[in-house]
């Protein structure tokens, strides 16, 4: 009986640690996106952080597209975000904004150019 309870505990704990946080990919070429988005997503355990990341892009019409992903991310990936992106000629990016929490849902969509927490 002892050991049933004890692995109950264990069991309950080690969920506890398994963060949620929303996964999306947005931006404003065609129509303005919704505020509306499914549940938060459970994310792998190893995973620790949900990442948000927004930055804007000129398009070859020089239109500007601003765009606005959340995922689950590692402390690594979280630290390189806007790197990556600003050094990715290809995406001709003109700025970009990076932020990663620890908290359950701490990540989700508001609108574009505002992330959350702010």
């Amino acid at each position: 009986m002892k050991v049933l309870l004890l692995l109950a505990t264990l069991a309950f704990l080690s969920e506890g640690h398994c963060l949620h946080c929303y996964l999306y990919m947005v931006n404003d070429h065609e129509v303005q996106p919704s505020t509306d988005q499914p549940p938060s997503t459970l994310c792998p355990e190893d995973y620790t952080h949900c990442a948000t990341v927004a930055w804007s892009t000129k398009l070859s019409t020089g239109d500007h597209v601003r765009h606005q992903e959340g995922f689950c991310a590692t402390s690594s990936v979280c630290s390189q975000l806007c790197s990556k992106i600003l050094a990715d000629s290809e995406l001709k990016s003109l700025q970009c904004q990076q932020q990663c929490c620890s908290k359950n849902g701490c990540n989700k969509f508001h609108s574009l150019g505002i992330m959350p927490g702010m």
